[in-house]
Parts: C-alpha cells; sequence; structure tokens
C-alpha cells in the first residue's frame, strides 16, 4: 500500500508537470488511461530504429509458451510486443518506414524488435518450428527493406554474421581479386540477393560479390 501511494503521489506530480495531465479527469487520475498511454509510448519508442522489426501471428499460445518465446528474444536481445492491435497499428503508422507493417496487425498479433538481424530471425524461425500457432507474416529489414514470409524464411537461413564478415575481409584484404569499395552496400547486397532468391547462403554470397564487382568495373 505505501508503494502504491508513493507510486500514485509520484504520478500526480508528473500530472501536475503537464505530462500526465490527460490522466486526470474531474479531479481523479484514471490509471487505466496512464497504462494505455504509457505502454503505447514504450513501444513506440521500442521498435525505433531497430534492424529487424517482425510481425508474427500467435495464435492461442499457452502462458508458459509464451514465456518461452520472451526468454528466447532475451537471449538474442529483442523485445517483444504483445499489445491490442488497434495500439500496434497505430504505433506502426507513427512512422512511414513502419508504416506498411501495420498491415499485417491482424487478431492475435505480436510485434518482435531485434537489435541483430540475422540471430534474431533464427532464433524466431527455431520458435515457430515447435509452435505451430506461431508464425513471421513479413518484417522490415534495416528499417528499409520490407520481407515477407518466405523471404524472412530465407533470412533466418543466411550463414551468421561472424561468417559474412570473414567473407568481407577477404574480399577487402590488399591480396584480394576484388576489392570492395563500399562494405555497407555489399552487405545489404547479400541480404536482398538471399532475400530475392531461393538459392542458400553461398548462392547469396556468390550473388553478392559479383554484383560488388560488376558495380566495381562500372567505376573503373
Amino acid at each position: 500500500r505505501r508503494r502504491a501511494r508513493h507510486a500514485e503521489d509520484v504520478l500526480r506530480l508528473m500530472a501536475a508537470q503537464g505530462k500526465w495531465a490527460f490522466c486526470y479527469k474531474d479531479g481523479i487520475f484514471k490509471m487505466q488511461r496512464f497504462r494505455k498511454a504509457f505502454l503505447y509510448n514504450e513501444f513506440v519508442n521500442g521498435i525505433a530504429n531497430r534492424p529487424l522489426l517482425a510481425v508474427a501471428y500467435q495464435g492461442n499460445m499457452q502462458s508458459h509458451e509464451k514465456k518461452e518465446l520472451l526468454d528466447s528474444m532475451d537471449q538474442v536481445g529483442a523485445k517483444i510486443f504483445m499489445l491490442p492491435g488497434s495500439a500496434m497499428a497505430l504505433g506502426l503508422r507513427a512512422t512511414p518506414a513502419t508504416a506498411p507493417l501495420a498491415e499485417l496487425v491482424k487478431g492475435r498479433t505480436a510485434i518482435i524488435a531485434g537489435n541483430t538481424d540475422i540471430e534474431t530471425a533464427k532464433a524466431l524461425a527455431d520458435f515457430s518450428k515447435k509452435n505451430e500457432d506461431f508464425f513471421v507474416t513479413g518484417a522490415l529489414l534495416d528499417q528499409r527493406l520490407l520481407l515477407e514470409h518466405n523471404d524472412f524464411d530465407k533470412l533466418s537461413k543466411l550463414p551468421s554474421r561472424e561468417v559474412v564478415y570473414a567473407n568481407l575481409i577477404s574480399q577487402m584484404s590488399p591480396g584480394a581479386v576484388l576489392q570492395i569499395a563500399n562494405p555497407a552496400q555489399y552487405l545489404v547486397a547479400l541480404l536482398q540477393a538471399h532475400a530475392g532468391s531461393g538459392g542458400g547462403a553461398d548462392g547469396a554470397v556468390d550473388a553478392a560479390t559479383k554484383n560488388a564487382a560488376d558495380t566495381q568495373q562500372g567505376t573503373s
């Protein structure tokens, strides 16, 4: 009770400063209003500038399955949001880059915000294999590349970041036949090549390398 009174005193102070004034009605603090606003702001801030945003249908998952999902996301540094669909759709539409994902928010939806792209995709794919009701319907990579379900599946099968970096370094080394002028562009090309083809990880690396070689010849 003492903690509850202290929390409400803090909220009253914040409201007096104008930040949460809308949570009051007729001089009475409305906790439900504050909770909705707080969760919405947390969601909008949580999805901002993330390397990977995934929209997933969660179906009728049990509490222990949700805990397992939360644990698996924690291991790769990702956050998962399970708010009412209307709130998440509104938050996605707040930014032009994420707005297209709002169309995928239907039914029991979860939004996953990953600090890593491939590692988060692999963790989601592994969880989906064990839970048939859970599957990714679409995603946004690097705040600009939209992925459909099949493209996301290909992303989850990409080589690890260490393998990609090793390939980058080998192509950038002084003795390499191909010198990559723009490593970041090469990495994006690698992901796009894998998402746009049915080939494996090696095929994506080869396609991206060929594209870098063509670009190099065009500028030489």
